[in-house]
């Protein structure tokens, strides 16, 4: 399932997330439905360490034969293997997506492989497989500025909004 074409309403969330979380998607999403992406935990954790770090306002970038299909803004963070299982069921090697993120502002892209690695100074024939994240903030700086890409995203009130539940679930 695609869910971030598919949103997820709040009444599916319902059945697996506890009501903390549930809060702070209310505040998070006034219509009721959020798109997610998720990751499994990967080998020796790599996918889940990664995952640990990404913070609200993150930019998140979704690849595509060759390109940069779509940017998005992480909103909230959180561990959930139910919800997971339910969403995308199990991968080949009966792992679940359960490392989940959410978010907003998804933008529809079409940037070239190359120019994204010349951008942030990458190796020219990177074909950008799997969960990464871009550390340097200069480079990230660099994409934002190159494509016009913006993380406006902060909640009205951040003391209201927890929105990083790594282990708690």
């Amino acid at each position: 399932v695609d869910t971030i074409k598919n949103r997820i309403s709040f009444e599916t969330a319902s059945n697996f997330l506890d009501q903390k979380i549930l809060n702070q998607l209310q505040l998070l999403y006034p219509k009721k439905e959020f798109p997610a992406w998720g990751v499994t935990q990967g080998e020796k954790s790599v996918n889940k360490n990664k995952w640990k770090k990404i913070e609200p306002g993150d930019i998140a970038v979704f690849t595509r034969e060759g390109f940069i299909i779509a940017t998005g803004i992480v909103t909230i963070k959180f561990q959930s293997y139910n919800f997971a299982k339910y969403l995308w069921d199990f991968d080949a090697k009966g792992n679940t997506w359960e490392f989940m993120f959410l978010l907003d502002d998804i933008r529809p892209q079409k940037i070239p492989y190359i120019e994204f690695n010349n951008c942030i100074g990458d190796r020219p024939k990177n074909r950008h497989q799997g969960f990464r994240i871009v550390y340097d903030e200069q480079k990230v700086n660099a994409f934002m500025d190159t494509f016009g890409i913006e993380s406006n995203y902060y909640p009205d009130n951040e003391d209201e909004v927890d929105t990083n539940w790594g282990d708690e679930l």
